[in-house]
């Protein structure tokens, strides 16, 4: 197989394709480990999210309109995988320093080999997103998770700041 581009990029990134679940997991730092005074806090993963495209590809169109695709919360997985992902998702979340919360989406094959392909600082905060879908399954409704990631940010702030700014 020959790719060229026309007008384009010089440069190409081909992936394979995954057979298996696609998931979204937040990860959250954890506000009481943040008053130790050791700068970070620890890492928590919250129960992934599976996402069942009603076509192959979860485009735009799938996410956001109504009908096109669902998200089951927890990943309809045995609780050892549904472990294994919360563990990797945490990992990444320390590989690359993030702080307050990220999402982090991937794939489990069915084999039970995890792909992490696309960690997010930010995450969507419409009614249904993964971000209010999975602190339910934690017992927090919005208003309480909001709450939770606005006082974790300023502690994080304020920890970054080395205690020399007013908040």
């Amino acid at each position: 197989v020959v790719l060229e581009a026309i007008d384009g990029e010089s440069k190409v990134l081909v992936e394979g394709f995954i057979e298996g679940k696609e998931f979204s997991c937040i990860v959250v730092q954890n506000e009481d480990s943040l008053s130790t005074g050791k700068g970070r806090g620890e890492a928590l993963a919250l129960p992934p999210t599976e996402i069942r495209k009603g076509k192959e590809l979860f485009d735009y169109r799938s996410k956001y309109l109504p009908g096109l695709s669902r998200k089951i919360t927890p990943i309809d997985l045995p609780n050892k995988q549904i472990q294994a992902i919360r563990k990797e998702c945490e990992r990444l979340f320390y590989a690359l320093s993030f702080d307050v919360y990220a999402r982090i989406d991937g794939f489990i094959t069915n084999e039970g080999k995890i792909f992490l392909n696309d960690p997010n600082t930010t995450s969507g905060m419409m009614p249904s997103s993964f971000f209010f879908h999975q602190a339910a399954e934690i017992g927090l409704n919005p208003s309480q998770f909001l709450t939770y990631i606005i006082r974790t940010s300023l502690s994080q702030r304020i920890i970054a700041s080395k205690n020399s700014g007013a908040y």
